[in-house]
């Protein structure tokens, strides 16, 4: 499952998260990063993560991270 991208523009990056495998304890987050004034429609240009970004963690109790959005607190910093 890949699903629901989440696009952050941050510092000249553009960052796109998304949902992936299947949706129990494996579900987590991936992500692609490209330049911002780079050709997007050009695969060559986006970064692959070769790890999620976000995945479960039985030890601090986080299970199946999966779904995402971003936007900016009131100081204009990100939020997931």
């Amino acid at each position: 499952v890949n699903e629901g991208a989440s696009v952050l523009k941050h510092a000249g990056k553009l960052y796109m998260t998304y949902p992936a495998s299947d949706t129990g304890p494996a579900y987590c987050m991936g992500m692609l990063t490209a330049d911002e004034n780079s050709d997007l429609l050009d695969p060559a240009n986006w970064a692959k993560s070769h790890q999620p970004v976000l995945k479960t963690d039985d030890k601090k109790g986080i299970y199946g991270p999966g779904h995402n959005s971003f936007t900016e607190d009131e100081a204009g910093n990100p939020v997931m």
